[in-house]
C-alpha cells in the first residue's frame, strides 16, 4: 500500500531491487497488477514468482487476484504466466519444493477461504489443480520447507475480521501428495506470524 497525506491508501505495482554492495534502491519496473497480500517465491531458474493478492483503490473497494507473474532479473521484465491460480486468493502461503514446483495453498477471496491447494510448474508456466486440500482452511499462515522435503503448514486465521487465530498444524508431503495434521498443534494460536528453518531441522515459530 502507499497512503497519501489524507489516509487515502491504494496498492501499488511498482518494484525495487535494493544492492547490498551499493547499499541503494533502484527502480525495477512495474508488476501487471497492483497487488497486496501476494506470494513472493524465488524459483530455481533464479526468476521470481509473484502469486495473487489483492488490487486497492481505496481502504474499501479491494478486488481479489487470480492472476500470477514472474519477474526476470536478468530482463528486469514481468511476464504474466500462461494461466491463473485456480482459485483467486490474498495471504495465501507458499514454498517452493525440492521438485523445483511452488505449493500455494489457503488464502482469502474476500468472502471465503479456499482450501483446495495449487502447483505451479516452472518449466510449463502454468498452475494445476493437482493438490488436495488442507484439512483447516486458513490464511496468514506460515509454510516451511523440512530437511525431508516436506513442508509446515502452521496457525493462520480461520475467519476474516478481527481474525480467528488457530493452532493447528499440517504436513504436507509432495510424494504422498497428502496434507495430514501433524501429531500436535501448537502451543498458542496464532496468524501473521513467521517461521524459520533452523539449522538443526527444527523450525523456530514467533
Amino acid at each position: 500500500f502507499a497512503c497519501n497525506s489524507q489516509g487515502g491508501c491504494a496498492s501499488l505495482s511498482t518494484a525495487e531491487i535494493y544492492d547490498p554492495i551499493a547499499g541503494t534502491f533502484s527502480v525495477a519496473g512495474n508488476m501487471n497488477s497492483a497487488r497486496t497480500g501476494q506470494t513472493m517465491t524465488l524459483l530455481n531458474n533464479g526468476t521470481v514468482l509473484i502469486a495473487g493478492g489483492q488490487t486497492c483503490n481505496s481502504a474499501t473497494s479491494c478486488y481479489t487476484l487470480s492472476s500470477a507473474e514472474t519477474y526476470d532479473p536478468n530482463t528486469g521484465i514481468f511476464l504474466l504466466t500462461s494461466n491463473t491460480m485456480n482459485a483467486p486468493r490474498y495471504t495465501a502461503s507458499a514454498v517452493a519444493l525440492n521438485s523445483g514446483l511452488v505449493l500455494i495453498a489457503g488464502g482469502f477471496d474476500g468472502t471465503n477461504l479456499p482450501a483446495p491447494a495449487e502447483l505451479y510448474d516452472p518449466t510449463q508456466g502454468s498452475f494445476a489443480a493437482s493438490v488436495p486440500s488442507l484439512n483447516t482452511a486458513r490464511f496468514s499462515a506460515t509454510a516451511t520447507l523440512l530437511n525431508s522435503g516436506q513442508v509446515l503448514f502452521a496457525g493462520g486465521s480461520t475467519c476474516n475480521l478481527p481474525g480467528c487465530p488457530t493452532a493447528a498444524a499440517e504436513i504436507y508431503d509432495p510424494v504422498a501428495n497428502t496434507f495430514s495434521y501433524a501429531s500436535a498443534g501448537m502451543n498458542t494460536p496464532r496468524f501473521n506470524h513467521t517461521a524459520t528453518l533452523l539449522t538443526n531441522g527444527q523450525v523456530l515459530v514467533t
